[in-house]
């Protein structure tokens, strides 16, 4: 008679002990753990990737944003001297207001003030700006030695004594009243050249 185990059929799988054995068959866990290591190294190298990106994205964006300050101050400037040199009635009025406020009739008063607010409106942006970074130290240079330009005058002084320090934030009123006094013990504007 035949064994029991030959008349079975149909004949039993395999043993998949073998599969489970460690260091046996595809399925081993350490298989599945250096699956995992890779998977992770992959991951990690994507993220080290975008953060690469994001900052070189940043740096371009930052330089973008340097240039346009720039660009922005030198219009704000040019609009400004433009309507000088277009009207002589305006350029004789700041240059008349800059010697003296008392060589000025009332309305040229209310003029002169108002070239002067616009000038240092200008200038306070360029300092909030340059205190935040995004007026590089170069343009601060050539906005600062404009802001001297308009305080070494007596009437820009004077106006700024009289009407102006009340219409501006404290911060930038301080800057100023720095600025006046360091041409006050050096008329040539230090290091912001001459008159």
């Amino acid at each position: 008679m035949a064994s029991a185990s030959a008349s079975r059929w149909p004949p039993a799988a395999p043993s998949s002990s073998a599969a489970h054995r460690p260091g046996g068959g595809i399925c081993s866990a350490t298989n599945w753990n250096a699956i995992g290591a890779v998977a992770e190294l992959v991951g990690a190298l994507g993220v080290v990737a975008s953060l690469i990106y994001v900052a070189t994205q940043v740096c371009t964006a930052n330089r973008a944003s340097a240039v346009q300050a720039k660009f922005e101050s030198t219009r704000l400037l040019n609009d400004f001297m433009d309507v000088l040199l277009q009207n002589p009635h305006f350029n004789d009025l700041m240059i008349r207001g800059r010697v003296s406020l008392d060589s000025l009739s009332p309305q040229e008063y209310l003029q002169f003030s108002n070239m002067s607010l616009k000038a240092f409106w200008f200038f306070s942006a360029g300092y909030f700006q340059f205190r935040h970074g995004s007026l590089a130290e170069t343009d601060w240079f050539e906005l600062r030695a404009v802001i001297h330009y308009w305080l070494r005058a007596p009437g820009s002084q004077d106006w700024w004594r009289k009407m102006g320090r009340s219409m501006f934030g404290d911060e930038f009123a301080a800057f100023i009243e720095s600025e006046v006094a360091i041409l006050a013990a050096d008329p040539s504007g230090g290091a912001t050249g001459g008159p």
